[in-house]
């Protein structure tokens, strides 16, 4: 079965669960692709929908004060209900919330919070050319270092996205092996920054469900 808890952005209001009792319908998903069928690299943004039955009008109550805004937390859970593990399937925040008084139903949209990148610019990385004077050393980064420049920036902008010595082998191998001569990043926002990176370098990077951005190469496909 499928739980939630709803987090508000504050450390004194106790989460608001979400289960078989209150809930009419919860749909998410994680993908790490645009498209399944031909090959797809960048950025992606997952979400879905929750809709429940706000009986005790906690969600009314929240609404009215103000208390629910775009940091407004959902964490999913897959419970097992014979072994009564739990597992966290995915972190989203809600928005565009509705609610029915006469039926005390309250619904929302879930998303990841990746399109937010769409609204931060990056610190462009300028070639110096002072560095090569009298030598090519210098000259040309690996791409495993331009990750580590926007993952820096990423990172320092709230979004909390795996370091370049957490990348899995296979991806860390594939951008070590790349280098850029005179590498150069225009100002441009966080998002497009990394969706040109990820199709330069046939990448997938999305928030996978422990609700951290990954950055995955998995052979070109």
């Amino acid at each position: 079965t499928l739980t939630a808890k709803i987090t508000l952005d504050d450390d004194n209001t106790p989460p608001y669960d979400v289960n078989k009792r209150n809930m009419l319908s919860l749909d998410v998903g994680i993908i790490d692709r645009g498209d399944t069928v031909l090959p797809s690299f960048g950025i992606i943004s997952n979400g879905g929908n929750l809709k429940i039955v706000d009986y005790d009008r906690t969600i009314r109550y929240w609404a009215e004060a103000l208390k629910l805004n775009s940091k407004t937390k959902v964490n999913v859970y897959l419970n097992d209900t014979i072994s009564e593990e739990n597992t966290q399937i995915g972190e989203f925040f809600a928005t565009d919330w509705d609610y029915d008084n006469d039926s005390r139903t309250a619904t929302a949209k879930l998303t990841d919070g990746l399109e937010q990148m769409q609204e931060i610019n990056i610190t462009p990385l300028v070639y110096d050319l002072s560095r090569e004077e009298g030598t090519k050393e210098g000259t040309t980064n690996t791409a495993i270092e331009i990750y580590d420049f926007l993952q820096k920036q990423t990172d320092d902008n709230g979004f909390e996205m795996i370091s370049a010595e957490a990348l899995d082998s296979n991806t860390s191998e594939h951008l070590t092996n790349i280098s850029i001569a005179y590498p150069y990043i225009e100002q441009m926002n966080l998002w497009r920054a990394w969706q040109d990176f990820a199709v330069a370098f046939q990448l997938h990077i999305y928030k996978n469900r422990q609700g951290k951005i990954v950055c995955v190469y998995r052979g070109g496909d």
